[in-house]
């Protein structure tokens, strides 16, 4: 009997030895954000590390589940090879509310397809729990060296909405939306040539990718290290300034109190800065003597310091506040939040912000990726405002009562009654609904109900004359339940579900969106649409690229010398499209523009010029524009219920541009800065029957319809100036 019982303990141990290396030489880990901060409604970066310690390689699948808006979930699956040595696998994810916490990666053998690992371990615990984060906060990336740059916390007081995460150099993502979370990005010290002393090199991609994020609103702060900067590289060309000699600055005792630092920053090696041209001058110490440079890159602003401001350490926070605010000018506040007094009278019972229904609660002000929210909601419900779209008909409503009238009554009641079964009537009828709902849901694989509508909306935007970043917008309806196969026409772009709240956490089950992602960007699969049913789907692009339109314009004084102004000089369209709906934005408002075509590929010079009400493609035209009577404003706010949190009205086809440019407040608001300097005009124009921003590939023949606008950022002319596209 031992002897049979050994045996059997034998034989199961064996088998758990068999069965035991799958799991137990796999380890599978997952970090997201930066320093595990996230930022909700923008990408973040995401990284997955995977060991196995088998002796040759192993080829496994990553199946990423990631919560999305909501009922949707998007599904990446990823091919890598892992071995004993651990390998991460960066990926970029977009938040959205809090969903996020409750996704999933399973690691699957490709040659068995049997799961060797899972994160989070316990499938009933949250996999990314990080700190909160107020929405209304801003996040400071930094990377290089090591650091914390606790002296931007000392700035502000300890404001809360003031954060900073680091990032290894080899984990900075190599797209420019992986920075999308952040308020401005810190390099303490990098390396921007591979020398193998110090922090990792950044690669020339990377350093591309910081460029492209900059020229969309980002702002860079750097400095050098002992070894300096190459003297070529994407960011080193891009600096406002060139390195010089590096000497020691001697700070006196009065120098020193005057900046708030102690006695043994009393000599320090500062580097000589030597500006380029156009930029701005930051005084730091000694009377200006040591200053960094910043530059405006499209929308966005570099700043170079001469020496390391991130182990500058002060006896005073209002000293640290006078030397931090002037860097992170236009991008963070470190001014603290003033505490509100406790109330000494009670709240009104009614609203008075809410005249049309006292006491109803109005949402507060929404920060700017909820308003964004709002405005993507908006164009859904534009891009999905179908004709028909859900609607039954009173035929097929008609025809499926009938049928279960004679189903669910007579004939029900014969069969029972012959069986002598008539208690379970009861049991039947619901069968039945049951059997002719599903039927009806399944009928939709067969039969088409209606017609298939198609519709792509796609913004650009535009600075310096070059293409900033492009965002497409893609809506369906489905007359049937059937796969389709929307293929953006560049794979360097990044995708993700739309048209859905961007809320907390949803109950019940999710359907899947599937994903493939690249270092590059993140594109639809083949998707199952169910019959009467809309799909949304929103990409974006963060990259220089060529430009849509140019422009040479100048403020100048109208003729009759009344004090009034006038937009005059010409606009150039560089694309395919003949451009319509041109509008012209300056400080002093919008202007109603005249336009005279000047030249075109298809026409010889005219000899007495004519007035065109659209800009024909590759061809230029000369503008006098005056200002609109009455005025009104540049954008149109997106119309949104006083009593529904988040909730847009769709907006019409003539307001169609503002609300589509403010998909992304961000640049909207960068935009409008650089143009109430004085300095710039926005120019806005939409392409007449542009193409679909994303094609449907398959025998669908569906009802098309397609918008296309373009937002640019001029520099205006001064007077006896020619145009300079770096501005100041």
């Amino acid at each position: 009997m031992k002897i049979t019982q050994f045996a059997v303990a034998l034989l199961a141990l064996g088998l758990l030895a068999g069965l035991s290396p799958a799991r137990a030489g796999t380890t599978l880990t997952v970090e997201c954000g930066w320093g595990d901060r996230v930022r909700a409604d923008r990408w973040v970066p995401l990284f997955i590390t995977a060991s196995d310690s088998r002796s040759k390689p192993r080829n496994v699948i990553i199946d990423i589940y990631w919560p999305h808006g909501g009922q949707y979930a998007m599904r990446i699956r990823q091919a890598g090879t892992i071995g004993p040595d651990p390998r991460t696998f960066p990926l970029l994810v977009p938040i959205r509310g809090w969903g996020y916490q409750e996704a999933s990666v399973t690691l699957i053998d490709e040659d068995s397809g049997k799961t060797i690992a899972h994160f989070p371990e316990n499938a009933e615990s949250s996999s990314f729990a990080q700190p909160y984060f107020d929405p209304n906060g801003s996040l400071i990336g930094i990377s290089g060296r090591r650091a914390t740059l606790d002296a931007i916390q000392s700035a502000g007081g300890g404001n809360p909405l003031v954060l900073t995460g680091f990032l290894d150099p080899d984990r900075l993502p190599d797209s420019a939306l992986g920075f999308d979370s952040l308020a401005a990005l810190v390099l303490n010290q990098p390396n921007l040539v591979r020398s193998g002393v110090g922090p990792a090199a950044l690669s020339d991609t990377q350093q591309q990718a910081i460029l492209d994020w900059v020229r969309t609103g980002g702002t860079l702060i750097l400095w050098p290290g002992d070894g300096g900067f190459p003297s070529r590289s994407p960011l080193v060309d891009a600096l406002p300034a060139r390195l010089g000699e590096r000497l020691n600055l001697d700070l006196s005792a009065e120098d020193r109190a005057a900046a708030g630092l102690p006695q043994r920053f009393g000599h320090m090696a500062v580097y000589q800065l030597e500006p380029e041209r156009g930029a701005q001058r930051i005084p730091l110490f000694n009377k200006g003597q040591a200053a960094a440079f910043a530059k405006r890159v499209g929308l966005g602003r570099i700043v170079l310091a001469p020496l390391n401001v991130g182990d500058l350490q002060f006896d005073d926070n209002a000293k640290a506040l006078a030397l931090w605010q002037p860097l992170l000018a236009g991008a963070v506040s470190l001014t603290p939040v003033p505490v509100a007094a406790p109330a000494t009278e009670p709240a009104p019972a009614t609203n008075p912000a809410n005249p049309v229904m006292p006491g109803v609660y109005v949402p507060p002000t929404l920060n700017d990726e909820q308003q964004e929210n709002v405005a993507t909601m908006s164009i859904a419900d534009f891009l999905g405002s179908v004709p028909g779209a859900g609607d039954f008909g009173f035929s097929y409503i008609a025809f499926a009562l009938i049928g279960m009238m004679v189903i669910v009554g007579p004939v029900d009641w014969f069969v029972l009654k012959k069986l002598g079964r008539q208690p379970w009537t009861w049991v039947t009828t619901s069968g039945w609904i049951a059997l002719v709902t599903v039927g009806a849901v399944y009928a939709g694989h067969i039969f088409k109900s209606g017609d298939l509508h198609y519709r792509t909306l796609r913004v650009i935007e535009q600075a310096d004359d070059v293409t900033i970043a492009s965002t497409d917008y893609v809506g369906l309806y489905s007359p049937r339940s059937t796969e389709y196969d929307i293929t953006p026409p560049d794979k360097e772009s990044w995708w993700q579900p739309a048209g859905v709240e961007a809320s907390g956490r949803s109950s019940g089950l999710k359907l899947d969106v599937n994903f493939e992602q690249t270092q590059k960007g993140n594109t639809p699969d083949k998707m199952f649409v169910n019959v009467w049913s809309l799909r949304f789907l929103c990409g974006d692009k963060v990259e220089a690229d060529v430009p849509a339109i140019a422009a040479d314009l100048k403020l100048d004084p109208t003729p009759a010398g009344d004090g009034a102004w006038r937009v005059v000089g010409t606009i150039k369209n560089l694309t395919d499209l003949p451009l319509k709906n041109v509008r012209i934005a300056t400080a002093n408002g919008l202007a109603a523009c005249t336009f005279t075509l000047e030249s075109s590929p298809t026409t010889a010079p005219a000899v007495a010029p004519s007035v065109v009400t659209e800009i024909p493609a590759h061809a230029t035209v000369r503008v006098v524009g005056k200002p609109i009577s009455p005025p009104m404003p540049q954008n149109v706010n997106v119309p949104r219920n006083p009593y529904m949190y988040g909730y847009a009205a769709p907006p019409d086809e003539e307001n169609l541009w503002s609300v589509a440019s403010q998909m992304n407040l961000r640049r909207v608001r960068k935009i409008d800065a650089l143009v109430a300097t004085g300095d710039f005009a926005s120019v806005t124009a939409e392409s007449v029957a542009p193409p679909a921003a994303a094609t449907l590939k398959g025998d669908h023949h569906p009802i098309e319809r397609h918008w296309q606008f373009i937002r640019a950022l001029v520099a205006l002319q001064k007077a006896g100036e020619a145009r300079d596209p770096t501005g100041p």
